[in-house]
């Protein structure tokens, strides 16, 4: 199970719930041209309980699958074309999506998104076997002819709200600290990153942002410190300066600046 706390970043996330043959693919289909006719990059991500074929017979690409290669990637006109051997969806793999798209539309994936509270929203179409979720929008039921296309309006309604909440929320994210030190009065910085996209609540409350004394950046990319690990490299270059007989108390030095070049 996929847990949102260990995400470096996120994106508006709608799961598509119900059994066999409900109008799951139906329903991602008109969300996905919806939003895309609005100029939102969708990933669709789908949970297969069969195997599925995508190349074709006697191909190259075919013939180096058969022979044993474990990735290939075929770069044509029209597509891009990736190939992998079967493994359980793992968190980078999301965390690659979620770079590359605005808004992922996910079908099946029941348990693998479930702990997903409060950057995910669902929708279920009836029948379902299990409606225990959180975050339940809607019910469709597309065999209900008379009233689905009112269904299907609410449904994009909500799904709108949402992904306006959550891109809002997605950017006071990105200047997170990311350690979920609840010094702030969240429980997480997402919980954070929510509030104050719904203007209850401030960056200026993430104590962690004040208070850090140690910034190191990887790749010019900052790279936020828990106060134990912050403190620890603290001390280590202190004692390190020390020393190096410089006369310098721990209260004489204001700032060291120390860069590392690894090529």
């Amino acid at each position: 199970m996929l847990r949102e706390e260990d995400l470096p970043l996120f994106k508006p996330l709608i799961q598509i719930i119900g059994d066999k043959n409900t109008g799951k693919t139906l329903l991602a289909e008109i969300l996905i041209k919806h939003f895309s006719s609005k100029g939102f990059k969708v990933a669709y991500l789908k949970s297969c309980s069969c195997p599925i074929e995508v190349d074709k017979e006697h191909s190259d690409t075919s013939r180096a699958w058969l022979s044993g290669a474990f990735y290939i990637m075929a770069v044509a006109p029209n597509t891009v074309f990736i190939r992998m051997k079967p493994r359980d969806l793992a968190l980078q793999d999301l965390i690659y999506i979620y770079r590359l798209a605005d808004i992922v539309v996910v079908e099946g994936f029941r348990e693998k998104f479930r702990s997903f509270s409060r950057t995910a929203v669902r929708i279920i179409c009836v029948p379902s076997r299990d409606k225990s979720f959180s975050n339940v929008i809607a019910e469709v039921n597309f065999k209900n002819k008379a009233s689905i296309s009112e269904e299907i309006e609410k449904v994009v309604y909500e799904v709108e709200k949402h992904v306006k909440r959550i891109s809002a929320a997605s950017k006071v994210y990105q200047k997170l600290p990311k350690v979920n030190c609840k010094k702030c009065g969240f429980s997480s910085c997402i919980d954070l990153s929510l509030a104050v996209a719904e203007s209850k609540a401030s960056i200026d409350q993430c104590v962690t942002l004040k208070e850090s004394k140690v910034i190191l950046k990887v790749n010019s990319e900052r790279v936020y410190l828990n106060p134990f690990v912050s403190n620890l490299l603290k001390d280590l270059v202190f004692a390190f300066i020390s020393n190096l007989k410089l006369n310098l108390s721990k209260e004489e030095i204001e700032e060291v600046k120390l860069k590392l070049n690894f090529k």
